[in-house]
């Protein structure tokens, strides 16, 4: 099943640093899929930076202690998103991007969820199953072709400067 291009997609983003990476073949492939879309990340604050230098880097929404529902469900309806990937499995999320009006909310139907999605995917039966292809599913279901692709961490020249000159000081 394809979509009408969505202008303004929000991803939530796994918890862990490697999930998170996993990821970046969906996204990748969204932003190649449909390059006119902004695409923000909602995730934990202790993923800043990871993202910052990818070419498809939008905003990021962060998730800390001080963060409510109510906050966060008041930004996610203020940018009026047309489109939400669901990467965690829980379902705090789907109820955050239903109350923050993102129009489409594509995830697996899992933990009491299946009401609150638009495009709901069956939790895969055969386990274990690779976190990227269950990420990817997520795309393909809504007719993205092209997630087939390592994940990826963007670096940019003055960060890998940085990094070259902090190697070298260190011998």
């Amino acid at each position: 099943m394809s979509i009408s291009p969505p202008s303004k997609i929000l991803i939530v983003m796994p918890r862990w640093v490697g999930d998170a990476v996993m990821a970046t073949p969906l996204i990748e492939a969204a932003h190649e899929s449909w390059p006119q879309a902004s695409i923000h990340l909602l995730q934990k604050r202790y993923l800043r930076g990871l993202f910052d230098d990818a070419p498809w880097s939008g905003k990021t929404i962060e998730i800390s202690k001080e963060s409510t529902f109510r906050s966060l469900r008041s930004e996610l309806a203020h940018e009026r998103y047309d489109l939400g990937f669901l990467l965690p499995n829980s379902l705090r999320p789907a109820l955050l991007l239903i109350a923050g009006r993102v129009k489409r909310r594509v995830g697996y139907r899992r933990n009491g969820r299946a009401p609150l999605l638009t495009h709901g995917l069956p939790f895969p039966s055969q386990r274990p199953f690779a976190m990227i292809d269950f990420y990817n599913r997520l795309g393909e279901a809504l007719g993205l072709t092209n997630t087939n692709r390592p994940m990826k961490l963007h670096v940019s020249d003055a960060h890998a400067e940085a990094a070259r000159a902090l190697l070298t000081r260190y011998g």
